[in-house]
């Protein structure tokens, strides 16, 4: 068996031996001692500062004494996220963290969906440098990836979110460290390593069962990061290539394309990155691994103009990790490594965009169970963030955990103007909940409150008016501002 060494991603010294993080050509062995859980460490949050005193003038458009933001905080009105803050009173969510109103991350937390190896709920199998991704079928498809030995995988299983796992046709090429990318029309994995050196091609499955290989899109790219465009096009960018060097090549390609088109390479070359498109319509590549350092940098990259831009830092360099851009606008980055101090992250940063009044920043969510690396994560159809497989402490990972709450309605068929309970789990402690049908701003079914365990019992109706046929009813709390969802059927 040949594998090739590339940026001190995954080589293995030995066939057991799979939390080696290498720099340059020297081992450096990752043991449970000296993991270090950063869950929390990341940031300060929070102060004890007091609220200013003195008269506010609450609607003057303008800061006052008395106000920590404008029009808001301090003795007016608590102030909406990204505002300037002194204490927790001062924010509307409750929580203010670096002298910034943010959303409450933790709860919600990370939920175990199954524990190995008796939980069904539990992935099949164990491996690491997997793909993770959501097919057009709202199914989380786990692809390739590496067995104990080091082999690459073309194994493909399947994560309904409400059924279970299921088998999958597998993948035409064995693969691991692979991108992946997915729309509401195709799924694609995207080049990675097979056993014996690197996997130069894509595969796309759509609405049929199998995985087709894309002919005219040959690259050499393992762990590289991959982001869908606001011009559909998908973007593969950083990477190795055979030799283990990294890269800051930028390409992408359409749908019946068959050459990758150049475009305006990364300004650091990277591999085993994070990456994701935002809200904003940028594309993020971030942290990653180069010459065995692992990187807390961050570029965006703006299709119309072709130009990557510096965003703000990781708050420690990540590499090894998923990137998935959550319901709330946040773009999540779950777990990781840093070569430089060997440790294995279980904590969660989050990117929040710039605002009119603040800059980019990353905030800490709720942590993992435990140190995750070289792991794969996709946003499921009711909203949560799903991570599943990857490595810790010398193991390969069945477990999977999602982060955000948890929903039941009382019956998933509702006619039009009856009355239903809905209950959940994993808010935001305290908080107001709104309960909508259509969207997370759509028709407004009800509201409730949790409890100071962030527990929700409420009812809610379908308003008059609402259209029917399937849907999905949306539930929300004020103070994590995480939108989840559940299928629901309208009739009349």
């Amino acid at each position: 068996m040949r594998v090739l060494p590339f940026v001190g991603l995954l080589l293995l010294s030995s066939c057991t031996d799979f939390d080696a993080l290498t720099r340059g050509h020297s081992d450096l062995e990752v043991d449970a001692a000296v993991v270090t859980d950063l869950a929390g460490n990341d940031l300060a949050s929070g102060g004890d500062a007091g609220v200013i005193d003195g008269g506010a003038a609450c609607s003057d458009h303008v800061l006052s004494i008395g106000e920590t933001d404008i029009d808001c905080g301090g003795q007016c009105a608590p102030c909406d996220v990204a505002a300037t803050c002194l204490v927790d009173i001062d924010c509307q969510t409750g929580a203010c963290v670096q002298a910034h109103c943010e959303v409450v991350s933790g709860p919600p937390s990370w939920v175990a969906v199954g524990t190995a190896p008796t939980d069904p709920g539990a992935a099949p199998i164990g491996r690491a440098d997997v793909a993770v991704g959501r097919g057009p079928d709202g199914v989380l498809y786990v692809m390739g990836g590496r067995d104990r030995t080091g082999a690459s995988l073309d194994v493909v299983e399947k994560l309904d979110v409400t059924a279970g796992w299921s088998a999958s046709q597998s993948l035409k090429n064995k693969r691991a460290a692979a991108a992946t990318v997915s729309t509401s029309t195709f799924l694609a994995v995207l080049y990675g390593m097979d056993t014996s050196g690197p996997q130069t091609t894509t595969e796309v499955i759509t609405t049929s069962s199998s995985f087709t290989t894309q002919t005219g899109l040959a690259a050499t790219l393992v762990a590289p990061g991959a982001a869908v465009g606001p011009d559909g096009r998908v973007y593969v960018f950083g990477g190795t290539d055979a030799t283990g060097m990294p890269q800051a090549l930028n390409q992408s390609f359409a749908a019946g394309d068959t050459a990758l088109n150049p475009a305006a390479p990364l300004t650091n070359a990277r591999a085993a990155l994070a990456s994701a498109t935002g809200n904003d319509g940028r594309i993020y590549a971030i942290g990653g691994v180069a010459g065995g350092v692992t990187l807390g940098s961050v570029e965006a990259y703006t299709v119309a103009g072709s130009k990557w831009t510096v965003a703000a830092s990781l708050p420690a360099p990540r590499g090894n990790a998923p990137g998935v851009l959550g319901p709330d606008g946040r773009i999540y980055v779950p777990g990781g490594a840093n070569l430089a101090s060997g440790q294995i992250y279980s904590s969660t940063v989050a990117y929040r965009p710039a605002s009119a009044t603040q800059p980019d920043a990353w905030v800490n969510a709720a942590p993992l169970a435990g140190p995750r690396w070289r792991h794969g994560a996709a946003l499921g159809p009711d909203g949560r963030i799903y991570v599943i497989a990857g490595s810790a402490l010398g193991e390969l990972l069945r477990t999977v955990e999602a982060y955000g709450p948890v929903i039941a309605i009382s019956a998933d068929s509702q006619p039009i103007g009856s009355a239903f309970w809905v209950a959940g789990s994993n808010f935001a402690a305290s908080a107001t909940v709104q309960i909508t049908i259509g969207s997370p701003t759509g028709a407004l079914a009800g509201t409730g409150t949790t409890d100071a365990t962030g527990v929700l019992t409420s009812t809610a109706k379908v308003p008059a008016g609402t259209p029917t046929g399937a849907t999905r009813l949306y539930v929300v709390d004020s103070r994590s501002r995480y939108p989840v969802s559940t299928a629901i059927t309208v009739t009349p």
